[in-house]
């Protein structure tokens, strides 16, 4: 029985060495009559700036204010108070930036 180094893993046939890890975004889907391909998929961002953001205001206080729109994949929040969250879905960010216009409640993170 051959021992495995500290660092090496076992060699499994189940996936290809050629597969990416990460997941990748699927490839984009017919556009409309007349309207190219990538006009559609710029027309549906996933990433949602927030400005305004309290000096100490950290990753998690950002996310939990705004998971309630929809799963998010990443969080980033800069010194200078700008915050970057990227849904998972289209329809999660524009739930969250209609839901910050709204003049009645807007979002928060905090009072």
């Amino acid at each position: 029985m051959k021992r495995r180094g500290k660092g090496e893993r076992p060699k499994s046939d189940a996936f290809p060495a050629s597969l990416s890890k990460r997941l990748r975004r699927p490839p984009p889907t017919e556009a409309a009559e007349g309207e190219p391909a990538e006009a559609t998929a710029a027309a549906s961002p996933s990433v949602v700036l927030v400005t305004g953001l309290p000096a100490d205001c950290t990753v998690l206080e950002l996310k939990s204010r705004l998971e309630m729109y929809g799963p998010i994949s990443r969080t980033r929040v800069d010194v200078d108070g700008r915050g970057f969250v990227t849904f998972r879905s289209d329809h999660a960010a524009a739930a969250a930036i209609s839901a910050s216009l709204d003049p009645a409640f807007g979002v928060t993170v905090r009072c």
